[in-house]
């Protein structure tokens, strides 16, 4: 049973007339604390059931105010002031008084909890506006490093377009270079003559059979320091109605700067020759210029249609195993340009030097050649022209 509060402890019934008093008047102060605060509805109702009690029979039975305390359900209306005299109202009393006593005790305690709360809010609110300041700190600091990696990729572009525009022009200017140097290189052969050496053969075959490429180029060469700038042009797998057939060999007039003080059209004899690697049975076939094709009027663009000999070599001769035109997959093709009205007979004699010499004894050599052959063709012709006149 939890202890009577101080103030009931203090008085105890006794025999004594005047602590009986005292001790009645404070068990109904005691009472009338705690009935006010017993629940106002309920109170109020049993207040009118009192009322009621008086205006109707004395001996209804009523319920105790203390009943949510552990007190009497049932209690004689003419009985209530022994009652609350009694020990177990004055033990339900006290446990009344004590859970109003925990109730007010709860109380501060919440507040303390409450303001605990609030302070942690406001705290973690504070925390919260610093981390929003940082955060918007840091939002403008990245804003403005974004802004100069912006400006920064721009002027890269820039410098980017600028460069590319530069590498552009560099590369023209490599190219042209280039071509100089080519020519610069071919300066030696300005003699109307050039050994073209052809490489990759196999594959340079299989993609003109593949018409990834049908035509290669040879480099230019001139017929003199000042003088025809000029090329060939090669079909390896053939080219029009000699297609898979022959090999198509075409001379092509290049755009020189000498052009303007050359005469015009072109017409010297052309001569090609295929080098037979394995022994000096060269192929060998020429052709003379059409004074009325285009091909050898002065170039207007950068080159002439080219013209030539479109079955120059049967494709089986470069097919065949071991061919000997085609070793360790290279070919050798020579162009020689006759300024000198050269004797057809002459043309195997001269595709016979040794392309190592140099070119002032291979023309010596040639022009010996040329004397022995004079000297033999007199008599010849006397008696070609003695057999002749006994003809007639």
């Amino acid at each position: 049973m939890p202890p009577v509060p101080s103030e009931t402890a203090g008085f105890q019934p006794s025999n004594d007339e005047s602590m009986s008093n005292k001790l009645e008047s404070l068990r109904e102060s005691s009472a009338k604390r705690v009935m006010s605060d017993i629940d106002l509805d309920s109170d109020t109702d049993k207040k009118a059931i009192k009322r009621e009690c008086r205006t109707t029979n004395a001996t209804v039975l009523i319920p105790c105010p203390l009943v949510a305390h552990g007190c009497l359900r049932e209690v004689a209306y003419d009985e209530l002031d022994a009652h609350y005299l009694s020990s177990i109202h004055q033990e339900c009393i006290a446990k009344a008084i004590e859970t109003q006593a925990k109730k007010s005790n709860t109380v501060p305690e919440c507040v303390d909890l409450l303001t605990d709360a609030v302070s942690c809010l406001h705290n973690e609110n504070i925390q919260v506006q610093n981390t929003a300041i940082e955060l918007n700190h840091a939002v403008t600091v990245f804003g403005n490093q974004i802004q100069s990696l912006k400006s920064s990729i721009e002027e890269t572009n820039q410098f980017m377009s600028a460069s590319q525009t530069q590498q552009s022009l560099l590369q023209t200017e490599m190219e042209t270079m280039k071509e100089k140097i080519n020519e610069l290189s071919t300066q030696v052969c300005n003699d109307g003559t050039f050994i073209w050496k052809i490489t990759d053969v196999a594959q340079k075959i299989s993609d003109a059979i593949a018409e990834r490429q049908t035509s290669i180029y040879s480099p230019p060469f001139y017929s003199s320091s000042n003088g025809y700038k000029m090329c060939m042009r090669l079909y390896v797998n053939g080219d029009g109605q000699a297609r898979r057939t022959h090999l198509s060999l075409f001379f092509v007039l290049l755009r020189g700067e000498y052009d303007a003080i050359l005469d015009w059209p072109f017409s010297y004899k052309v001569t090609f020759c295929l080098f037979n690697q394995q022994d000096k049975r060269h192929l060998i076939d020429s052709f003379r210029p059409d004074p009325k094709s285009n091909s050898f009027q002065r170039p207007r663009t950068g080159m002439n249609i080219a013209s030539g000999i479109p079955r120059f070599c049967p494709l089986t001769s470069i097919h065949q195993a071991n061919s000997p035109y085609v070793r360790d997959d290279c070919m050798f093709i020579r162009c020689i340009i006759d300024f000198g009205n050269m004797a057809k007979t002459m043309i195997p004699y001269v595709c016979s030097l040794n392309p190592g010499l140099p070119v002032n004894v291979q023309r010596s050599l040639l022009q010996a050649e040329a004397a022995r052959r004079n000297e033999e063709i007199p008599v010849t012709s006397a008696e070609e022209e003695i057999s002749a006149k006994k003809t007639i």
